[in-house]
């Protein structure tokens, strides 16, 4: 049986999702506590997110699913952490385009679909890999989990979808694929917010952008008592948990 110390209340695991280009990871990375943890699963120098400015980072690149459970297991067992924050970006990339791309591989080199159209069938995903892919992100979701638990700040990043299929009546939903995912990864995480971009009057990207964790028509959370009245302002870590 697991123990959480009331010294370790302070780690909060929080997803932030909207349109690429926005600003996420710059402003996650510029306003989280350091030293921070950079996994990043995206392939694009994260450098250029820094804007110049030093900061105490680390940037981490798994080459596979092991890799990355493996690296992520490690942490949560160590003793003493060596960072403040870890920072996942991008989960919905991890998830629609790394590890869908590794189960098209398994599908198409165990000929589930005995390969009658080459092209078509290397993208092709049967449902049982659908339920593969629920699965391993669930597990990448509890053991970022628990290093929350540990007390550090946890974020990960995901794009936006308008509309989803499963619930028409929401207007922007993190962009996750599965057959399940969607629907209970919300359990996981304490904090959810929509990320919206601000910009100047030359239309020119202002940081940091804005961010929603209440407000109706798209997906929200915040769990604990709430820091102010209305729960919309800057993207910025260092007042959003003051």
């Amino acid at each position: 049986m697991k123990t959480i110390n009331q010294s370790n209340e302070g780690g909060r695991f929080v997803l932030i999702y909207g349109e690429t280009g926005v600003g996420k990871s710059t402003s996650a990375l510029l306003t989280m506590p350091q030293p921070i943890d950079a996994i990043f699963t995206e392939p694009r120098d994260p450098r250029k997110f820094l804007l110049d400015q030093e900061i105490d980072v680390d940037f981490k690149f798994p080459e596979s699913y092991e890799d990355l459970i493996a690296y992520l297991d490690g942490e949560v067992k160590k003793e003493t952490l060596n960072y403040k924050s870890t920072l996942f970006d991008s989960a919905s990339y991890f998830m629609n385009v790394s590890l869908q791309q590794s189960i098209q591989d398994e599908t198409y080199d165990a000929e589930i679909f005995k390969r009658r159209r080459n092209l078509v069938d290397m993208t092709r995903v049967d449902e049982a890999g659908f339920g593969a892919l629920s699965s391993l992100m669930k597990r990448v979701c509890k053991l970022l989990g628990m290093l929350s638990q540990r007390g550090i700040l946890v974020v990960a990043t995901a794009l936006v979808m308008e509309n989803p299929k499963f619930n028409r009546d929401l207007s922007a939903f993190p962009a996750f694929l599965g057959r399940d995912f969607p629907t209970n990864f919300p359990a996981y995480f304490d904090v959810i917010g929509l990320v919206e971009k601000r910009t100047d009057e030359n239309g020119e990207i202002i940081y940091p952008p804005l961010i929603k964790f209440e407000g109706e028509g798209f997906l929200c959370k915040w769990t604990g008592i709430k820091p102010v009245k209305k729960l919309v302002g800057p993207l910025d870590f260092k007042k959003i948990f003051k």
